[in-house]
């Protein structure tokens, strides 16, 4: 299996987070516990869940042999 930094969906989804951060710097300061704040963590959670996902398989494949 490979690395889940080496996918393709992950790359693409580093990028989704590296501009969501980039767009919601400019949001208004008001913003920061609302909008700001659950556009990036959304962002994140698909890096994150790709991460799980691939750790799962991963196991998997290791308790399979």
């Amino acid at each position: 299996m490979r690395d889940h930094t080496r996918l393709r969906a992950f790359e693409l989804a580093d990028e989704v987070v590296l501009g969501i951060y980039r767009i919601t710097k400019g949001f208004p300061k008001e913003e920061v516990y609302g909008l700001t704040s659950q556009m990036r963590r959304a962002a994140v959670s698909v890096t994150s869940n790709q991460c799980a996902a691939t750790s799962s398989v991963l196991s998997s494949h290791a308790f399979s042999l």
